[in-house]
């Protein structure tokens, strides 16, 4: 029985044993009462009002400690199978497999089956039911009492069909009434998720505005710097020096471009500027990008693949993969490798942004692309968002694997023609 269930069968058991009483002493009183009219032996007149009597003593005991608080689901159980037991007693008193109080049993073991489900309590009660019915079959006639004679008996087993719809809508209902209530308490959890995530999302994009807006003009100084280097080194080229401010100056123009494009619509999903492109030359830009981050970090970054012409936004795409292989270089620790590799077959180019870092559990792949969620101390949590928006509108798709301590690949499937 799982917690989430215990509330549910202490309100069907409270609202049940409440209320039982209102239903079985009425009926009590009229099957002793029928016995009497049926003119049955005093002995048995009498052991079926000591029995009668007993359970409704309980009934009442337990309608008065409801009153008071909620009952324990063990309560619940407990009074159960001692109802069964005692209606199966009663129906050995007053005829056995012919007794008129036979179909009240169908009350105690309808409530069992449908407030504690495929457990153990409706397992005992099942038990109980289908031994008793055995036993009071095999019961010879007349042992221990004659059976209830005519018109009696039959009117009798009308009263218990009746008692017995009766308690088990007041049992059924009322669990049907809690799940309901249940179900409404979720949507209501969801709707208040759903609107603070909503909230979230529209401060975390205020806040991004502000900071786009603050970070253009820091940019527009590193951007005149580097074409004043630029310019120097063209009188004295140093190569490997010049194609790195190349790359920075690039860098920056991109950046640039995306802060003009988050300030003019807030992250618009806007047309994209395909042209063919070699996944090669995006790919090796992003290693020309990473590679003194890497080599800081001591990671060895590669990249590997043969000529894959794509239609694509190629700045975008670039956008992209470089979110991602930033994730994979954050992830990964000294000593430790990051290959950037693409392929192409059938219908669909693939790229892969693979490490062997530290991994993610379940729990965190499940999270992976939600707004927030970020394994990274200073992170926002929106690279993987921002990734796949771009990949999505490109009519491609990404995909997380991971193990925990072997890494993490990352795979963008674009549609793709062979030229």
């Amino acid at each position: 029985m799982t917690r989430a269930a215990l509330p549910q069968i202490r309100a069907v058991g409270t609202a049940f044993l409440r209320q039982r009483p209102v239903v079985t002493v009425p009926l009590a009183v009229a099957f002793v009462a029928l016995v009497v009219a049926a003119g049955a032996p005093t002995a048995q007149v009498g052991a079926l009002a000591l029995g009668l009597g007993s359970v409704q003593a309980m009934f009442i005991a337990e309608r008065v400690i409801g009153a008071r608080r909620p009952l324990s689901e063990r309560a619940l159980a407990r009074s159960l199978v001692t109802t069964s037991l005692g209606i199966l007693a009663g129906a050995a008193i007053t005829g056995g497999i012919a007794s008129p109080l036979l179909p009240l049993v169908l009350a105690p073991t309808g409530v069992a089956f449908a407030a504690f489900g495929p457990g153990r309590v409706s397992a005992v009660v099942l038990a109980i039911v289908v031994v008793a019915a055995g036993a009071l079959a095999a019961l010879p006639p007349g042992v221990p009492f004659p059976p209830l004679a005519s018109p009696a008996r039959e009117l009798g087993a009308a009263l218990s069909l009746i008692a017995s719809a009766i308690l088990l809508r007041l049992g059924v209902t009322t669990l049907a009434d809690t799940h309901a209530a249940a179900a409404a308490v979720l949507s209501r959890a969801g709707d208040d998720a759903a609107a603070a995530a909503a909230a979230r999302a529209r401060a975390l994009d205020n806040l991004g505005a502000r900071v786009a807006h603050e970070v253009r003009n820091p940019l527009a100084a590193i951007r005149g710097l580097v074409e004043v280097m630029l310019e120097a080194h063209a009188a004295a080229p140093t190569e490997r020096d010049h194609r790195r401010l190349v790359v920075v100056a690039g860098e920056v123009e991109r950046i640039e471009q995306i802060l003009r494009d988050y300030l003019d619509h807030h992250r618009p999903v806007t047309e994209l500027e395909r042209a063919p492109v070699d996944l090669a030359t995006i790919a090796r830009d992003v290693v020309a990008v990473l590679e003194a981050r890497a080599a800081r970090a001591d990671v060895t970054l590669t990249a590997t693949g043969a000529t894959t012409i794509v239609s694509v936004d190629a700045r975008r795409l670039k956008e992209a993969i470089l979110n991602l292989a930033l994730n994979a270089l954050d992830a990964t620790a000294a000593g430790q490798r990051v290959a950037v590799r693409w392929s192409a077959a059938g219908a669909h180019a693939t790229i892969e942004i693979a490490d062997t870092g530290r991994g993610m559990t379940d729990g965190e792949l499940a999270q992976v692309g939600t707004a927030g969620f970020t394994t990274r101390r200073d992170g926002l949590g929106l690279g993987v968002v921002l990734a796949r928006a771009v990949i999505t509108q490109h009519g491609g798709q990404l995909a997380f694997s991971s193990v925990p301590g072997r890494g993490t690949i990352a795979t963008i499937q674009l549609p793709w023609q062979p030229s």
